[in-house]
């Protein structure tokens, strides 16, 4: 298991809530498991208490370019009602980052990356 896979166990209670509808695992077409949940970045921003209960956000592997082996773990909201849910896929790191700090920085760490941004993205490309 991956350290990202890792941290994505860690916030799946966190994504569900107490409620056991708001989380919903599903498979890709490539066959591998993906999660959809209401989105946490932009649920407060609906006015209905349905639509806030919409499961919008999906956290999804994705191929990698083909120069890299794996898949890598993406997010999505189709909502976008918050800029943070804008502009389609965002990859785990990012969004981990928005969600919650105290943890990215845990999962920085744990990658081992430094706080070289340049540095960051060559080892991710690596991440499998």
């Amino acid at each position: 298991m991956s350290v990202t896979e890792q941290y994505i166990d860690l916030i799946i209670p966190s994504l569900s809530g107490s409620d056991s509808e708001s989380l919903s695992i599903f498979k890709t077409e490539e066959g591998l498991i993906a999660y959809r949940f209401c989105c946490p970045l932009c649920g407060k921003f609906c006015k209905s208490e349905s639509s806030k209960k919409n499961q919008t956000a999906e956290i999804i592997p994705l191929k990698g370019s083909p120069k890299y082996k794996g898949y890598k773990w993406y997010f999505r909201c189709r909502r976008r009602y918050s800029p943070d849910c804008r502009g389609g896929y965002k990859s785990f790191y990012n969004f981990l980052c928005m969600y919650d700090h105290n943890l990215w920085t845990n999962y920085v760490k744990d990658l081992n990356l430094g706080s070289n941004r340049r540095e960051y993205q060559k080892l991710y490309n690596k991440i499998k």
